[in-house]
């Protein structure tokens, strides 16, 4: 069994876990929406520049030119932006199984101290399975 003092050092160590968490998933969600404005302030210039040069469109060749001049840096902006997603929560996932595994290092032992006494085996009841074993081949 766990101690008052043992019991008390897991549950801060618990807390201390859990607050390293929640500050990293804070961080994260910091992060993406930092991402999110800048990728909106980014897109509403883009947008109003194109508008503008749409407006100055004579012909239809130009707009299709223009069209497909605009295509290319929209597919790199949409790249740009899911590799920074893909940061973000790949280092969240990275920090959750840090932690993950820091605190199954520091439990293990603990769980070990646990189930360390209820595996030995009982003597009282070894010796009476013995007995009853011997009992039954005498008898027969």
């Amino acid at each position: 069994m766990m101690t008052p003092e043992q019991f008390s050092q897991f549950q801060q160590q618990q807390l201390h876990a859990l607050h390293e968490l929640t500050l990293k998933y804070v961080s994260s969600i910091q992060s993406l929406t930092e991402l999110h404005l800048q990728h909106t302030k980014n897109s509403l210039q883009a947008h109003s520049q194109h508008h503008q040069e749409l407006l100055q469109v004579k012909s239809l060749q130009e707009l299709v030119q223009l069209q497909s001049k605009s295509l290319q840096p929209m597919t790199e902006k949409i790249t740009d932006y899911t590799h920074h997603l893909y940061n973000i929560f790949f280092g969240l996932g990275q920090e959750v199984n840090r932690l993950f595994d820091v605190q199954q290092a520091q439990t293990k032992p603990q769980e070990q101290a646990q189930v360390a006494p209820t595996t030995l085996p009982a003597p009282k009841a070894k010796t009476a399975a013995k007995s009853s074993v011997g009992q039954r081949g005498s008898s027969a």
